[in-house]
């Protein structure tokens, strides 16, 4: 059975979107004891126990789901790694978000 998804692309920041679920993007650096940086400060945050843990690596395609988080009257976060940043270009972002 095929279920059909809605996404909607919306120009506003975090604080004025109501939805259930977050999506934010890491990257990860080339130096192995650098921790990964995600696109959004209160989330990166949030989520300092499993970067310092090492469950966000922010390498490419990866991606976590943290759900029932509560975070700022987001339901759920999606975390989504886009790699290292001197690596990354059009193709591999697609592979990531579409991951």
């Amino acid at each position: 059975m095929t279920q059909n998804l809605t996404l909607n692309l919306i120009s506003k920041t975090i604080d004025q979107v109501q939805c259930e679920t977050l999506i934010v993007f890491s990257k990860s650096f080339s130096q192995k004891d650098k921790q990964p940086k995600i696109t959004h400060p209160k989330v990166q945050a949030r989520l300092s126990i499993g970067i310092e843990k090492k469950e966000i690596t922010g390498a490419h395609a990866e991606t976590l789901v943290y759900r029932d988080i509560d975070f700022d009257g987001y339901r759920h976060v999606v975390v989504v790694g886009l790699g290292v940043e001197s690596k990354m270009d059009h193709e591999s972002v697609r592979q990531s978000a579409a991951a």
